[in-house]
């Protein structure tokens, strides 16, 4: 079997764009797709039905599809007093709120992380007439199961300033079709990409001087570097190239004087997370082990030379006369033990019947002070529609003014806990908010 190979498919207009990276020994490095430029023609489908036609379906390949940002929305929603993964639930049960097109006519996936005191999400959304016939190219050809991932070139370019150690937080830039795209690499994530408004006068700088004054922290830094992507005119003071930063990202670069899009998609598949992806992409983060084998075998040969020092056979007889009288000692005081062990178990039987009880009585939380809990905590401006308790599960509906001030309030209860949304947040003619909310309620309302 062949290297892994990963090519990244860039939907380029009405054509395909391909790069191919291969990993060997000393590393990651472009090699040359299976088909020359420019080898197809036609509609983007039979483009890629041609080139997956002469590839043997194998699982050395691994596919990484990217869309230009005018095909994908992409949302920013932030939440206050939100956990990531609530938040993300949140996203994941309003769908039909958040994004302008039907759930079932759309692929999305969404991703949170912390920005300041607040959680942000990114919601990214895709027609799905534009995937599916292409995922049906895949499932005809036989490669459909090393489709790895569907998404932004962008996070491509993110995963390359970060696998060669360049500055971030930072700006790329770059040009898809006649519409230049900014992309923002936060210190720890990805967090999104703009469309760039171009003046009459068709002065880069300036719009994206303008642009980042209304980006948040850490973007609106002007003195921040601006790396590129494509075609760009390279302003070594304001837009560099990550093709000059390293010797290793020079040999990936190979003649390209940046990064290309293509070169971006495929450099999505060298990262086994991806935050969003609309096809294939594990959502967990791997483990990554570092196991360097000269201190392992350093650590060996020392065990190895203590156990054969010339001491070993002296101190082994002195050892073993030792434990010889100590077990003669241990089988005197087990004879003297011998009453004292039968009363410890009748002793243990009687205190687990009184554990038995005890669990009995705490197995179930008294309602009385739930009932006194929530009507002290509760808003004022929110009332409590329905309430059922089973077990430790606590479901409330409610309907008040603010969802999120109303489960801060909850939290605050000692014996409430994992206070969490199980519906999505809707809302009334009078702007009030209706919710249903899941608590876990301790033994008999008190603290542990």
């Amino acid at each position: 079997m062949g290297r892994k190979q990963i090519i990244g498919i860039y939907i380029a207009g009405h054509n395909l764009e391909f790069h191919c990276l291969t990993k060997g020994i000393s590393g990651w490095r472009t090699a040359e797709p299976p088909w020359p430029p420019d080898s197809f023609s036609g509609p983007i489908n039979e483009q890629l039905q041609k080139a997956l036609s002469v590839l043997k379906p194998s699982k050395k390949y691994n596919f990484v599809i990217g869309f230009p940002r005018s095909q994908i929305f992409l949302r920013e929603i932030a939440f206050e007093g939100l956990t990531e993964e609530e938040a993300e639930n949140a996203i994941k049960l309003g769908i039909a709120l958040h994004a302008h097109l039907p759930p079932e006519e759309i692929f999305f996936d969404q991703f949170a992380f912390k920005r300041d005191d607040k959680t942000v999400v990114l919601l990214a959304y895709i027609e799905r007439k534009n995937l599916e016939s292409l995922i049906d190219v895949f499932r005809e050809t036989g490669h459909l199961k090393q489709l790895k991932a569907v998404t932004f070139p962008e996070l491509g370019m993110d995963i390359l300033l970060r696998k060669f150690n360049l500055d971030v937080p930072a700006l790329s830039l770059g040009m898809q079709g006649e519409k230049w795209i900014v992309s923002m690499h936060g210190l720890e994530n990805w967090e999104g990409s703009h469309l760039l408004s171009i003046d009459e006068e068709n002065n880069i700088h300036h719009a994206l001087q303008k642009l980042t004054q209304s980006l948040p922290e850490p973007f609106s830094n002007p003195e921040l570097p601006i790396y590129a992507i494509g075609s760009v005119s390279l302003d070594q003071e304001v837009i560099k190239s990550p093709c000059n930063t390293s010797k290793e990202i020079t040999k990936l670069c190979r003649k390209e004087p940046a990064p290309s899009w293509a070169f971006c998609t495929a450099a999505a598949g060298m990262n086994p997370y991806l935050p969003l992806s609309f096809f294939g992409s594990a959502k967990k983060r791997p483990v990554n082990l570092k196991i360097k084998i000269f201190p392992i075998l350093a650590v060996i040969t020392s065990l190895a030379l203590i156990g054969t020092t010339a001491y070993y056979g002296y101190q082994y007889s002195i050892i073993s006369e030792r434990v010889k009288k100590l077990n003669q000692q241990l089988e005197k005081v087990e004879k003297q033990l011998t009453p004292f062990k039968e009363k410890e178990q009748k002793l243990k039987a009687l205190l687990d019947t009184i554990n038995d009880l005890d669990a009995f009585m705490k197995e179930y939380p008294s309602l009385l002070p739930i009932l006194k809990a929530l009507a002290e905590k509760t808003p004022t401006d929110c009332y409590i529609k329905s309430l059922n308790l089973n077990g430790h599960k606590l479901r409330i509906t409610a309907l008040g003014k603010s969802a999120i001030d109303t489960m801060a309030k909850w939290r605050e209860v000692p014996f409430f806990s994992n206070v969490r949304l199980v519906s999505p947040v809707t809302k009334d003619r009078n702007q009030n908010e209706r919710f249903t909310v899941e608590i876990t309620v301790k033994n008999r309302g008190k603290k542990k």
